[in-house]
């Protein structure tokens, strides 16, 4: 569906998130034909590790057009009908499909709020020469029950240089802020990587980011499962990386984990009936990066396939470093401030820190959590990056540097980052009791209503209130404070919506609920007008400090 126009406020910290621009190439090179190389192109393909909780799977190309309309992107307007419904695959790469380049707008009505195109003129155009097709898919598009291919094409530098460019596509692109139900979400998603080969042996993996410039890890230092290379794909965004863990690439903080293996023979592109389209895939948006993407088609140039551009790899966390670490004695910290305590949660992958005035203090002055991406690491020292992402009480640096040196059987912890600078001793935390289980479920059900019912009326303090941990997680990320972010999403509700949402209930029984945690998805919602997750999307519960909050 068509894009609102309300997250055009939010594409200042998101757009890098899925552009496609190829900034500042060193070498470009384009597809050639399939020929003798296809039956090298199984042996080089990736193996690719799924994020846990990944929504979006991989997906077939063909079933994703067989799922969609396809329209035409004009400017001013938008035409009633479609161009094709059903969509033909097969014809996309062809000019069996025609429309008018140019089209006037109308006048709105309250039956078509948007203008619609009348009068259209100008030269006819197809989908296999003009990149002003789109393919407009539903809500809540899913794979078939087929396996997911893999796609390829192969490209040449020169005589010794040619490389292997692996596609894989998703239906849907969802890398949502926490606490907010917008965010950088389109349909169709395209990523890629390409083994570089060298006299047809490989010698690299290039890997194309999100916001950044295409960069490459040689293929010794890469992880392999039955001699493949094995990459990862980030959850939401699906962006391809070396390794796991948090990831910063432009303006998104990417996360990738050993989920679900995704495992299957590639297919070369040109046999596909599709391959020729030069539309996007998926409805286009006036905000840059929450558009359909371009797919891959014969001539398509690729920036810095063959880059030698080496990736930023995490370290290796060292033996003997992980487990819980905190503080017996509180941080020194330059300049002086109230006393606080220090923990780390460190396993090379989703390293957590956490600071607070005490750890039994029910009302703390400071309690800020966040994650430590390992930077440089030998077997006595680690380097880490240090990034809050939630803010409970008072104020702490969102970014610095923490370093943590063996000193016998603790770690000597030292921190600069915005100015301060501290240091302080970390031991290894023993087992305590387990917490006091959180109360009955239906508290937080009942909280969650209210939460809605303050949606629309646009009350936006206790809104404000209910969300305050996932809206300070949001800010930390760069989403401006909650009275701001709420107010666009107010903008995005209709005025049926909000009427709807005043007087909305959530069936429990499909709610997910564990001790202090409950999950609510939007088709939870009971309400005169039916909500989808891409109109409200899913949302935490969290028990904290005696209270229900959503927490994502």
């Amino acid at each position: 569906m068509r894009a609102m126009l309300g997250a055009a406020l939010l594409a200042v910290t998101l757009l890098t998130a899925c552009q496609d621009d190829e900034p500042g190439p060193k070498e470009s090179s384009a597809p050639t034909p399939a020929g003798t190389d296809e039956t090298s192109a199984p042996r080089f393909a990736p193996r690719v590790w799924l994020a846990e909780d990944e929504r979006f799977t991989p997906m077939s190309a063909t079933a994703f057009i067989r799922q969609s309309v396809l329209r035409y992107e004009h400017d001013d307007c938008v035409d009633p009908e479609p161009v094709a419904d059903p969509v033909d695959p097969g014809k996309l790469r062809t000019s069996d499909y025609r429309h008018r380049k140019d089209a006037d707008p109308g006048v709105p009505s309250p039956a078509k709020p948007v203008f619609p195109c009348v009068r259209h003129s100008g030269a006819e155009v197809s989908p296999d020469a003009d990149g002003g097709f789109y393919l407009d898919a539903p809500d809540g598009i899913q794979p078939d029950d087929a396996p997911p291919p893999m796609y390829w094409e192969h490209h040449r530098a020169d005589d010794t240089r040619s490389a292997f460019v692996y596609w894989f596509f998703y239906g849907r692109n969802e890398l949502r802020p926490a606490g907010t139900p917008a965010g950088n979400t389109h349909e169709g998603d395209w990523e890629r990587v390409a083994v570089q080969l060298r006299h047809g042996e490989p010698v690299a993996v290039t890997f194309f980011g999100h916001g950044a410039d295409p960069c490459s890890v040689p293929w010794a230092e890469l992880d392999h499962e039955d001699g493949h290379p094995v990459v990862y794909s980030a959850r939401g965004s699906h962006a391809s990386y070396p390794s796991k863990g948090w990831h910063v690439s432009g303006a998104t903080f990417d996360w990738t984990s050993q989920g679900d293996l995704w495992n299957t023979q590639p297919r070369a592109l040109d046999a596909e009936p599709w391959y020729g389209y030069r539309g996007a895939w998926g409805a286009q948006s006036l905000v840059p990066g929450f558009s359909g993407p371009a797919g891959p088609y014969p001539g398509r140039q690729l920036a810095d396939v063959f880059t030698d551009r080496r990736c930023a790899v995490p370290a290796r966390l060292p033996d003997g470093f992980a487990g819980t670490w905190e503080t017996r004695d509180p941080v020194e910290q330059s300049p002086a401030t109230r006393p606080y305590h220090m923990r780390v949660v460190l396993d090379g992958e989703s390293n957590a820190v956490e600071y607070r005035t005490t750890w039994t203090d029910p009302d703390p002055h400071l309690a800020c959590s966040g994650v430590l991406q390992l930077t440089d690491a030998t077997g006595q020292w680690l380097e880490l990056r240090e990034r809050i992402l939630e803010k409970e009480a008072g104020n702490c640096v969102t970014e610095g540097t923490v370093t943590l040196h063996r000193d016998g059987e603790s770690l000597k912890m030292t921190y600069t980052g915005g100015g301060v600078t501290g240091s302080a001793t970390l031991y290894r935390k023993q087992d305590r009791p387990p917490s006091p289980p959180a109360p009955a479920a239906p508290d937080g059900i009942r909280r969650f209503e209210e939460f809605l019912h303050a949606l629309g009326r646009e009350d936006i303090a206790v809104v404000c209130e209910i969300a305050a941990p996932a809206a300070k997680k949001a800010e930390d990320q760069g989403f401006g404070p909650c009275e701001q972010t709420f107010r666009i999403t107010f903008e995005m509700i209709s005025p049926a919506q909000k009427r709807a949402l005043r007087t909305a209930t959530v069936d429990r029984a499909a709610v997910t609920e564990t001790t202090g945690r409950i999950e609510v998805p939007a088709t939870a919602v009971r309400a005169d007008t039916p909500f989808t997750e891409n109109d409200l999307g899913d949302y935490t519960l969290q028990y904290l400090d005696g209270q229900w909050y959503i927490v994502d």
